[in-house]
């Protein structure tokens, strides 16, 4: 009896279930789909309330541009006066700019006797130079300088000259360097190169 007992006590406190049990893969599926949705609809108010203050920051800060400043001329020079020699001051005004022009003429092909040394090598100064030059030869391979000019002044040629050194009959590869003077002072101005080609025959 006592066995009686204790099972109907334990029979009363054991509640009773119906339906079906929430293990289900039913009800597991609503869950999930219950969590996504919570998930997107919290993603959703996360970016709406990043958008708003990334709108507020961007639209709140916005200042209206200072106008452009606007370029005025200046009132008149009072040391301008009216040009009364024009020629005059066109043709002092070319003097200056031919006084810092150069030009130079050089054949880039020289020939020379290999008995002699004599040939032809071309170089002109332009009359409209103002500025005499010395030049030498120099061979390109060697570095050994086969000619040394004098001064060569504005308006004159070389059309042949005697190499001070000959090299061996062949073709050589060459530099003419130029030196310009000052026709005043005789001092060196500045220099030049021009790219040649020796023949020795």
């Amino acid at each position: 009896m006592l066995d009686n007992e204790t099972n109907n006590r334990d029979a009363k406190q054991a509640p009773i279930q119906t339906g079906t049990p929430d293990t289900s893969e039913g009800a597991q599926e609503k869950r999930r789909k219950r969590k996504k949705i919570l998930l997107v609809l919290l993603l959703l108010l996360l970016l709406l309330a990043l958008g708003t203050c990334t709108a507020v920051n961007l639209l709140g800060d916005k200042q209206e541009d200072a106008p452009a400043a606007v370029a005025v001329m200046p009132g008149l020079d009072a040391n301008a006066e009216d040009i009364s020699d024009r020629e005059g001051m066109e043709s002092a005004m070319q003097s200056a700019a031919d006084a810092n022009y150069f030009t130079l003429q050089v054949n880039p092909d020289a020939s020379f006797s290999s008995q002699t040394g004599e040939g032809r090598f071309e170089l002109v100064n332009p009359l409209d130079n103002v500025f005499p030059i010395s030049f030498d030869i120099t061979l390109d391979e060697s570095g050994q300088k086969v000619y040394q000019s004098g001064a060569v002044m504005p308006g004159k040629q070389i059309r042949g000259i005697a190499l001070d050194s000959t090299p061996d009959p062949g073709s050589y590869r060459a530099t003419v360097n130029v030196s310009i003077y000052d026709r005043e002072t005789q001092e060196k101005e500045g220099e030049t190169k021009v790219k040649i080609t020796l023949h020795v025959e």
